[in-house]
């Protein structure tokens, strides 16, 4: 198997998570064990706060989201979409995706157990919610450790496990921003015309930070796919993604030298997937 590129491995993500932990250790309590005091941490600096499991359950909760907190913290992740009037689901509408979600977390477990660890890592709570028809999941550097989960209940479990792998590459990424810097400044500078790349998602125009994203969630799933032998999937993802690479190259003086070194090795794991997949 092709090993995962350094940043979304499991001993730089733990190093990650204990200097958040450490930076700000007089916010958290001292006497829990280091999964739910990082989770303390990201809810001490963050505006929306997420459910910890305090009974030593390794699985990230499952939220039913219903409340006024629940829908501020769905509009932060779904952004710049609207929160649909019908955003609820019923209670036999969340168990059957629930379900869902956990029969992919095994199916994640089973073909790639080291991204299974790194979820249970970084992934604190799912929140389910409806999306709407044009957006199914997301996540939000503003609320790192949730992933949003907002699929129709005619997906596969596949499909909810490639959602579940998308996000929690964009929650290692926003880790990893956290702690160490990767761009040299925001939105408002990296999302300006000049600035934008070809999303490898997408594929249309998106702002630098978004497209360093999608070509980092494009390889990383084009290696899940390819461990489940879905080697067409594998390859219908990474196919745009050596022009995204292109572009984030030309580009790279949006880049602090920490950034710089992730694209390097971003660049060398596509490598490594697009020789496999020949």
């Amino acid at each position: 198997m092709i090993s995962l590129p350094p940043v979304l491995r499991f001993e730089h993500m733990s190093m990650c998570a204990e200097a958040l932990v450490e930076a700000l250790k007089s916010s958290v309590q001292s006497d829990t064990s280091a999964r739910p005091s990082f989770f303390q941490t990201l809810n001490s600096v963050q505006r929306h706060r997420f459910p910890i499991e305090r009974d030593g359950g390794q699985s990230p909760s499952l939220v039913w989201c219903q409340t006024e907190e629940h829908r501020a913290a769905l509009a932060t992740i779904i952004r710049p979409y609207p929160v649909p009037d019908d955003w609820i689901y019923s209670r036999s509408e969340f168990d059957e995706l629930s379900k869902k979600v956990r029969k992919a977390e095994a199916l994640i477990d089973r073909v790639d157990p080291e991204v299974g660890r790194l979820m249970r890592l970084l992934i604190g709570s799912y929140y389910f919610a409806k999306g709407g028809s044009h957006i199914e999941g997301g996540s939000s550097s503003k609320f790192i450790g949730v992933i949003w989960v907002g699929q129709n209940l005619e997906c596969t479990v596949t499909q909810v496990a490639e959602l579940l792998v998308h996000e929690m590459v964009h929650n290692a990424l926003f880790l990893d921003d956290m702690i160490h810097g990767i761009h040299v400044d925001g939105e408002g500078v990296l999302g300006v015309a000049e600035n934008q790349v070809v999303s490898a998602i997408r594929q249309i125009q998106r702002g630098y930070d978004k497209g360093f994203h999608s070509a980092y969630v494009a390889c990383v799933l084009a290696r899940f796919y390819r461990q489940l032998a879905e080697h067409d999937r594998s390859r219908e993802l990474l196919s745009p993604t050596g022009d995204t690479l292109v572009g984030l190259q030309e580009k790279a003086h949006l880049l602090l030298p920490h950034g710089q070194t992730r694209l390097g090795e971003l660049v060398a794991f596509h490598g490594q997937l697009a020789g496999g997949l020949q």
